[in-house]
């Protein structure tokens, strides 16, 4: 039995990838594709400085980052798990979910744009969310710091919108 050419080349084609795993992204170092966009790719300690726009930030918000190649991220930060009591001048227990979103690269800026947010809880009901937007970020020539503003806006549970934060917010990579 003489097997067609092409169809040899299907059945051992799985072969070659099994043997060749890297041929089309770079996975000895993280898997993601090598293009600008995606240096901002992995994982990062951010500590921000965010308060009421127009007031002065205050300092000691802090979060783990994780952007994946395709431009999603999930976030989470250092809010205690218990909640903290009567925030923004609302009564109440807040807790707040993990942040979930995209970021985009504009090539001609050399920058990233960054969207994310998360749901806000008032003594274990859902109360609304924050959404946070922060245009102009930029990457350090060596890749392992990210910086840029923040503009972030809170939102109750029906929709309308409560509170603006402005601030600032530098990275490191873990």
């Amino acid at each position: 039995m003489k097997l067609h050419p092409l169809v040899l080349a299907f059945a051992l084609s799985p072969l070659s990838l099994a043997a060749f795993p890297a041929a089309a992204v770079d996975l000895v170092h993280h898997g993601a594709m090598q293009m600008p966009a995606n240096r901002i790719v992995g994982l990062w300690h951010a500590v921000g400085a965010v308060g009421p726009c127009g007031g002065t930030p205050s300092g000691g918000i802090q979060a783990n980052v994780v952007f994946n190649a395709g431009g999603t991220l999930s976030e989470t930060n250092t809010m205690p798990l218990a909640g903290i009591p009567n925030l923004h001048g609302i009564s109440g227990l807040h807790t707040r979910g993990p942040g979930f979103g995209t970021w985009s690269y504009n090539p001609l800026t050399n920058s990233y744009t960054i969207d994310f947010r998360f749901f806000w809880f008032v003594n274990g009901y859902y109360h609304g969310y924050q959404s946070i937007h922060r245009e102009g970020v930029t990457l350090s020539a060596d890749g392992l710091e990210l910086s840029g503003p923040i503009r972030a806006a809170r939102y109750l549970a029906n929709d309308s919108k409560y509170m603006d934060f402005c601030g600032s917010e530098t990275s490191e990579r873990l």
